[in-house]
């Protein structure tokens, strides 16, 4: 049957509506779709993003070292929290190849530092290596050691590495951030002591592990070779560091004395030992401890005249004049120190060259020795409150402000023999923690100090008295 215009009409209406409505909903699909698409897309860049970070988390092998999941400790940039002074690491690893890091600090604790943080920037995860600072020659020093394992994904990627260290109970010090590449070029070299991580070590600089002897440092040469050689006013016997005045362990009546021989005991003539009736019951002659005769004495008839228990020869013309006997530390001093100021070195030449009333086995004095010379100053006299003496020598640990003396009274606050030679006078004992530092005594103010090996100041030499 025919359809009437008017009806006509409105079909065609309802098919175009229909239509349109099609259309929305069709393009509103897409859109949906397109934004699902594109969300998805973003989330699967940031997962590979991600990803690399932490692949190159696990890659990273470091020797004492354990991977954590989560964030890492933050980091504190005040003292209390162990600050990294300097960070030395490759720019580039290369896959299967050993490297090191070189981290140095100048933390005031430094036996409390037990590990050292590596975090890979962006990474859900981080790395915690055991490892301790120790002194290298003039600075703490940790060293960081691991391999890279191989990850094709890594090839030609750069990252930024933060480092920081850690003590005992957790604190953490300030992040040093670091660029790291993953090499996709051929290695320099592949093994060696001066190969790091498939790079050669610069000229002079530290090899990749060392012979773990604090008088010993080992560097690089220019044929990639690595160098050992002996830190001065050292001793290296059998395989051990000393440092001067240190005794033989086998034998009280040898010491160490690198001027005379670096590398084997020196004798240790004129000092007090045990002949096996107490500590000081003989004296050292060439490495033998002679017992005392019965009277209490060590020397012969000529010697007794010019070291008596009385103190000063009263002979002017006698060269014993020039001599103190310290019955109460067994010490003998010669009264006029040296004219000059010398540094450690010839302060030394001086003392072992000495031969006051044909007395031999003359020495710089220990830092103990030169404190049984304060008088008049509780803090410093010997056994004062102040912790320096031949059995404490580190700074940080034995030296605190006790150790200022009594400054500022302007007394001299030497031994009353000795009262015409106030100053600062070198003791022989080396700084445990910078061993380029050495014990003085400032008698100005009966302070203990560290000064520099080759600074000059007074020179008063010492020798044992045999009681």
């Amino acid at each position: 049957m025919a359809c009437s215009l008017s009806e006509k009409s409105c079909e065609a209406g309802r098919k175009l509506r229909m239509g349109i409505a099609v259309w929305l909903i069709s393009t509103l699909y897409v859109l949906m779709f397109a934004v699902a698409a594109c969300s998805s897309s973003n989330d699967d860049l940031g997962a590979l993003s991600q990803s690399l970070e932490d692949r190159l988390t696990d890659a990273l092998n470091f020797d004492g070292g354990k991977t954590k999941t989560g964030k890492a400790p933050a980091g504190q940039s005040d003292d209390t929290a162990p600050q990294i002074k300097e960070t030395d690491v490759p720019a580039q690893l290369f896959d299967s190849l050993d490297f090191a890091v070189w981290i140095s600090s100048d933390y005031s604790n430094p036996e409390k530092v037990t590990h050292a943080i590596v975090r890979v920037k962006n990474a859900s995860k981080y790395i915690v290596v055991a490892a301790a600072l120790a002194p290298s020659t003039d600075k703490l020093q940790m060293i960081l050691r691991g391999s890279l394992k191989k990850d094709e994904k890594l090839v030609g990627k750069s990252f930024d590495i933060d480092y920081a260290l850690q003590t005992e109970d957790g604190q953490t010090g300030a992040y040093v951030t670091k660029k790291l590449k993953i090499a996709d070029t051929a290695p320099e070299c592949s093994e060696g002591l001066c190969c790091n991580g498939g790079n050669w070590i610069e000229e002079n600089a530290q090899c990749m592990r060392n012979d773990d002897l604090s008088c010993t440092e080992e560097s690089c040469d220019a044929e990639h070779a690595c160098i050992a050689s002996q830190l001065s006013e050292t001793c290296l016997i059998d395989n051990v560091c000393y440092v001067p005045y240190d005794l033989n362990p086998s034998n009280e009546c040898e010491k160490c004395w690198p001027e005379e021989n670096a590398e084997d005991w020196s004798y240790f003539n004129s000092a007090a030992c045990n002949a096996g009736s107490g500590p000081e019951s003989g004296y050292c002659q060439n490495g033998v401890c002679i017992p005392l005769t019965p009277d209490g004495d060590a020397e012969d008839e000529a010697d007794l005249e010019s070291e008596t228990s009385e103190g000063i020869d009263e002979d002017p013309e006698s060269e014993s004049a020039a001599i103190w006997n310290d019955d109460q530390n067994g010490l003998a001093w010669e009264i006029e120190a040296g004219p000059d100021a010398l540094n450690l070195s010839d302060c030394t030449s001086r003392c072992t060259g000495l031969a006051l009333g044909d007395l031999s086995g003359w020495h710089i004095p220990t830092i103990s020795e030169l404190r049984s010379l304060v008088h008049n100053c509780d803090a410093t006299v010997t056994g004062g409150i102040c912790a320096v003496s031949d059995s404490c020598t580190a700074s940080g640990e034995c030296r605190d402000e006790s150790c200022n003396g009594c400054p500022g009274s302007g007394a001299c606050f030497i031994a009353d023999e000795l009262t015409d030679s106030c100053g600062i006078y070198l003791s022989a004992t080396l700084s445990e923690s910078d061993v380029s530092s050495v014990w003085s005594v400032d008698f100005n103010s009966a302070s203990i100090n560290l000064v520099l090996l080759d600074e000059v100041h007074l020179c008063r030499c010492v020798r044992s008295l045999a009681r």
